[in-house]
């Protein structure tokens, strides 16, 4: 049997997770003038974190605000796609054609990969989170047993744990784009000048 999730004495019944936040709804499993339960969660992996939270003993008015938090999440992801300013072209999901597939073997430190568009969300299966740095790891090593790759998306400058399987390859050099290669430039200026101040 499923473990039911909760927030307080909530259970929560449905959610959505779309852009930056998921949002939650749940209801109390007994009778009170704050029945329904409407939130947004955050989690870093360890901890949880139930925010924003509205309650009402009306159910349709609830499943409202449901309803426009998802709609203002997916709007939010949306424009911040919209407003970059990459051509739509250089959005699209990295195909085949653009890569060299990658073998048990193969070291992909400092290499620029590929991300399979399946380990992301849809509103992030595109080329914009799929191209980073590999950065280390014990996965980014050839012939290693362990699986960890980390990752700089060359795009939001955000760092993030892969695993190897994850990488669908390595980005033929004449195939980056021009935004991925100017952000890997000032990407790899800054690591070079954060390993010179650990020396």
């Amino acid at each position: 049997m499923d473990e039911i999730r909760k927030a307080g004495d909530y259970e929560i019944f449905n959610s959505i997770y779309v852009g930056e936040k998921e949002v939650v709804i749940g209801e109390l499993p007994y009778d009170s003038p704050e029945k329904y339960l409407c939130a947004y969660y955050d989690s870093n992996g360890i901890m949880g974190n139930y925010s924003d939270c509205m309650v009402s003993d009306n159910y349709a008015e609830i499943m409202m605000l449901f309803a426009d938090r998802v709609k203002e999440q997916a709007e939010n992801a949306y424009n911040n796609l919209q407003m970059t300013n990459v051509p739509d072209e250089d959005k699209k999901c990295v195909d085949s054609s653009r890569i060299s597939f990658i073998s048990y073997k193969d070291n992909i430190e400092n290499a620029v990969v590929v991300i399979k568009p399946e380990v992301f969300r849809r509103e992030y299966r595109n080329a914009l989170h799929q191209i980073q740095l590999c950065t280390g790891g014990f996965g980014s090593h050839g012939n290693s047993r362990g699986s960890a790759c980390y990752c700089t998306n060359l795009f939001t400058g955000k760092t993030a744990r892969f695993e190897r399987k994850d990488i669908l390859g390595v980005m033929k050099a004449d195939k980056i784009p021009e935004w991925a290669n100017k952000n890997l430039t000032g990407i790899q200026k800054i690591r070079e000048e954060m390993s010179k101040e650990v020396r």
